[in-house]
């Protein structure tokens, strides 16, 4: 099955990644809730989304995402607004 995202709408798929502090003990999962930006990998990108694309990693705001489940597989849909941030391995742009 091939789909596609459309208009401003961005498939993503999340990352569930063990976050630490800045003394590199792990938070638990009960205290993540509390932030408000997770981690996702781009699937697909609607044909009016600007500056991501597909295979991009990026934040997104929480509360924003939708749950949808394709094939059997759960993703979610965010729209380009609720994107934060591009993660870029590009360390010369630092």
């Amino acid at each position: 099955m091939n789909f596609k995202a459309v208009g401003k709408f961005i498939l993503i798929d999340p990352i569930k990644e063990e976050i630490k502090n800045s003394l590199g003990m792990r938070i638990s999962e009960a205290d993540s809730i509390h932030y408000r930006y997770r981690k996702a990998a781009v699937v697909s990108v609607g044909s009016l989304v600007e500056s991501i694309k597909e295979k991009d990693l990026v934040y997104y705001d929480k509360s924003s995402e939708h749950s949808v489940i394709i094939s059997g597989d759960p993703f979610s849909v965010v729209l380009e607004r609720d994107i934060v941030l591009v993660e870029s391995d590009d360390s010369s742009s630092l």
